[in-house]
């Protein structure tokens, strides 16, 4: 199925096919199974899908329920929800995203906004973070994470761990408070800038690796 450009609420379902859409500013859900899937710009995308690859351009908001396919996406501003089984996304940029991840990698490029993530057998990476984010919460169990931190953004990082490591690279995060007790570690940092109203980075993670740089 090839679509070029069309401005009408659309339903698709697809299995064992490939569909194809340039450009739709009006609603889409698609449900696919075993099918290779690529769109351009979209707006109000809705996605179930199983043993599915997907290109995805620039999606303004975006819901996506998938399991055994990858997802590579450009850009989002709003990624509603994301629920992945066994398959791997890469996101470009992306403003909010609220995601539950398992036995999947995520790896964001840029963050302008908010990160909600529950991981479980997971990797994330999130690459650059906007000095605008409102914060990032994630709860992790036997997921690794790593983080990278533009030194000049003035962010506070809350960090509760157990059973895992915590490797700080980044040497413009100040440890304000760590205190470890057996297997459990707190522990506090911002950087320079930071102040008790910015932005906060905020993980719970158990079976995992943590990674500042």
């Amino acid at each position: 199925l090839i679509i070029g450009e069309i401005n009408i609420p659309t339903k698709i379902n697809s299995n064992y096919g490939d569909v194809s859409i340039g450009k739709n500013i009006s609603r889409s859900i698609v449900n696919t199974s075993y099918s290779n899937v690529t769109f351009g710009e979209m707006s109000h995308l809705k996605i179930s899908a199983s043993y599915t690859d997907f290109i995805l351009n620039a999606i303004d908001t975006l819901t996506i329920t998938s399991s055994y396919g990858d997802i590579k996406l450009t850009s989002c501003p709003l990624f509603q929800s994301l629920s992945i089984n066994y398959g791997d996304i890469t996101i470009g940029k992306v403003g909010y995203i609220k995601a539950t991840s398992t036995y999947s990698d995520i790896k964001i490029n840029q963050v302008t906004q908010e990160v909600n993530a529950t991981l479980t057998y997971c990797d994330l990476k999130l690459n650059n973070l906007s000095k605008n984010i409102s914060g990032i919460a994630v709860t992790g169990v036997y997921s690794d994470c790593a983080i990278k931190i533009n030194p000049e953004n003035p962010v506070n990082v809350v960090v509760n761990d157990v059973n895992g490591d915590i490797s700080m690279n980044n040497s413009q995060l100040i440890i304000t408070k760590k205190q470890e007790t057996g297997n459990t570690t707190n522990m506090s940092a911002k950087t320079k800038s930071a102040t008790e109203a910015s932005p906060t980075i905020k993980i719970n993670s158990k079976n995992s690796d943590l990674i500042f740089n």
